[in-house]
């Protein structure tokens, strides 16, 4: 689990990703928290939820 978190801070860094992305993907993903609850924490839709936990999953880099 720490590999992947590092991972995820490392991608932030590197600006791959916004911190407010790998929140909610974080939030969705490794905590295990409902959408539709993440949805309202952080004041979007659930749609935002779903979109940022399929591209972080689908990232490639080239």
């Amino acid at each position: 689990m720490a590999l992947v978190l590092t991972a995820l801070d490392f991608l932030i860094e590197r600006k791959c990703f916004q911190p407010r992305t790998i929140e909610l993907f974080k939030a969705v993903t490794i905590v295990k928290r409902d959408p539709k609850e993440i949805a309202e924490a952080f004041k979007t839709s659930t749609g935002n939820v779903y979109q940022a936990k399929h591209v972080v999953f689908t990232w490639k880099r080239f």
